[in-house]
């Protein structure tokens, strides 16, 4: 892709993406992917494609979380669920 073209056309996208053509279009035809027909052709903003095939960004990477502070996290979602649970049960029967 060079960098002086305004628009794309789907096999392009397909190809620097990775992914099917069809898959480009279905995405088109739902809305998640702009695009502009001319003349019969669809085409997609190249600076779109541009921003979709750049790295992420790493100004602010996800902070990892060890085992054991996923497995505390899990464990107090699961002990607040069962409180509410449990809270419910015992209003239903008062």
């Amino acid at each position: 892709m060079t960098a002086d073209r305004l628009f794309v056309r789907a096999p392009e996208v397909a190809e620097t993406l990775g992914i099917d053509v069809r898959t480009v279009r279905r995405s088109i035809a739902a809305g998640d992917i702009p695009s502009k027909k001319y003349q019969g052709a669809v085409l997609i903003p190249a600076e779109w494609l541009r921003k979709q095939a750049a790295p992420p960004s790493s100004a602010s990477p996800e902070p990892q979380m060890s085992a054991d502070e996923l497995a505390d996290l899990v464990a107090e979602r699961v002990v607040a669920r069962l409180s509410r649970a449990l809270l419910g049960m015992h209003e239903a029967g008062s």
